[in-house]
């Protein structure tokens, strides 16, 4: 009965976050949860409904991790992907690196610009900024994050050119 309590207590978060402007996605069900529910299934004694209504979640659930039980044999969920790869992270950066190497003032805009003349790939600011964080390059600033005079020199002169 406690289980229930914690699991009534997990619904009424979900809710309030909800209504409150929080979180609407909520967090994936137990993989201790859904071991129970296909047990509960698998018994064979009560319908999926009823099942979905004791256990406080959805038909749709049960007949989802059911299908994937017969179909693929699988009674945990899939692990999450990192999603796709971003072309920056190819050869470990290392066209990041190089223009990095090359020049280590350049803004972001003048990488993604240096980017697409080297692999005619057009990349966004934000994805280089990522990109640069997660290979732990940096660009040279002085104490007040700004680029540092002499920089800021070279970047002009280059500029007027």
């Amino acid at each position: 009965m406690e289980e229930r309590n914690e699991e009534s207590a997990l619904l009424l978060k979900r809710w309030s976050d909800a209504v409150d402007g929080g979180p609407i996605m909520g967090r994936p069900y137990s993989t201790d949860l859904r071991e129970r529910v296909l047990r509960a299934c698998e018994n064979g004694e009560e319908s999926q409904a009823i099942i979905a209504r004791r256990f406080e979640i959805s038909e749709s659930a049960v007949g989802s991790w059911l299908r994937q039980l017969h179909q693929e044999g699988r009674r945990v969920p899939k692990p999450h992907g990192r999603g796709f790869r971003s072309i920056l992270d190819e050869d470990e950066g290392a066209v990041l690196r190089s223009l990095v190497k090359d020049r280590n003032d350049a803004t972001l805009k003048e990488y993604a610009q240096a980017f697409m003349s080297k692999t005619g790939e057009e990349i966004g600011e934000s994805s280089i900024c990522r990109a640069l964080k997660r290979h732990g390059l940096v660009i040279k600033k002085d104490l007040t994050g700004e680029r540092t005079a002499e920089t800021r020199y070279l970047c002009r002169t280059r500029s007027l050119q």
